[in-house]
């Protein structure tokens, strides 16, 4: 980890040392990383603290709690430049240079692939469930449980069974933020992700990128 953190940071620092220091600003996070934004939107997005969240795919992003909400720099500066737009409402963002921690209006784009259409994925019929990535299951003395799986580059993901409807939701919406940040529409977009639940998710990818690692 320590190495993809290294190499983050120096992919970032060269992208820095090509753009003109008076049109841009450098954002402190946690990790001792730092994100790009025009300088227009500097002073406003001082305003908070920033955290560098590492995904299970390797990417980084800025993220802060901002009125009880967990938000990410990429959306907060499309939110900047039409503040017409709630930031809820703004999830499909991604990086024209791949580097997540460039949050510069022009190298921001808003998607429509992959990830966008599965924040609009209607939850399955046979599923029983309100709620995104959760399917009903009976057991032999006629109880309920909810089984908890998400879709990621590497397959399936199996997140775990639960007795509760809305703590499997919880379980998606962590791994979904984990995996997918601001791409994915969570179950419960207006509540940061579960401690819990991330530690959860990121057990389970590893055990995923484990087993896969022995099968080869």
């Amino acid at each position: 980890m320590p190495n993809d953190i290294s190499d983050f940071r120096n992919t970032l620092i060269s992208i820095y040392l090509t753009l003109n220091e008076r049109e841009v600003a450098q954002i402190p996070t946690t990790r001792g990383l730092f994100a790009i934004v025009d300088v227009e939107f500097a002073e406003k997005v001082m305003r908070h603290r920033w955290y560098a969240n590492l995904t299970g795919n390797g990417h980084v992003y800025a993220v802060a709690d901002i009125k009880g909400k967990r938000v990410s720099l990429q959306r907060l500066i499309r939110h900047y430049l039409d503040e017409s737009r709630p930031v809820k409402d703004i999830v499909g963002v991604t990086f024209k240079n791949k580097c997540s921690l460039d949050c510069r209006a022009s190298n921001l784009v808003e998607i429509d692939g992959r990830q966008s259409m599965m924040r609009n994925r209607k939850p399955k019929k046979t599923s029983a469930s309100k709620y995104k990535g959760l399917r009903k299951r009976s057991r032999s003395n006629g109880s309920i449980r909810w089984d908890v799986g998400i879709r990621i580059p590497e397959g399936d993901l199996y997140l775990g069974s639960y007795d509760n409807e809305e703590h499997a939701a919880i379980a998606y919406d962590a791994a979904a933020f984990l995996f997918f940040a601001g791409s994915a529409k969570l179950n419960f977009p207006d509540s940061p992700p579960s401690f819990d639940a991330l530690a959860n998710a990121s057990a389970r990818y590893a055990r995923l990128k484990n087993k896969q690692q022995i099968d080869k």
